[in-house]
């Protein structure tokens, strides 16, 4: 269900087929940055949790740190996932009032992509 302010397009308008958010040009930088840039501006840490851990723990550490999503990491600390504020969303719409026991290996995506920071 829609938010009562959402008002959809009317049948064949195409001037405002998507939000300034989603638009091209929103998303256009005008200077590429790198990813250690990012990482200077924003702060380098990063914070991962285990996938034995529960969604309640991470729901906690996110806003504890005001971030939006964790790196799952082994007892070694290898990468093996990632869980964002989105999955976690998703989840509790498909298991109202069941999602915050719930383990983080139940919902983190496993295939990460990753990159180097230049």
């Amino acid at each position: 269900m829609a938010p009562s302010s959402y008002q959809a397009p009317a049948l064949g308008d195409t001037t405002n087929s998507s939000t300034k958010s989603q638009s091209t040009e929103s998303n256009m930088s005008q200077s590429v940055s790198t990813v250690a840039q990012v990482l200077a501006e924003k702060g380098g840490e990063v914070f991962s949790v285990q996938p034995t851990d529960t969604i309640h723990d991470v729901v906690r550490i996110l806003k504890e740190k005001r971030i939006g999503a964790l790196v799952i990491t082994d007892q070694s600390g290898t990468p093996q996932g990632i869980l964002s504020e989105r999955d976690i969303v998703r989840r509790m719409a498909e298991t109202p009032g069941q999602t915050l026991p719930q383990s983080v290996e139940d919902l983190m995506t496993r295939k990460v992509q990753t990159c180097a920071s230049d």
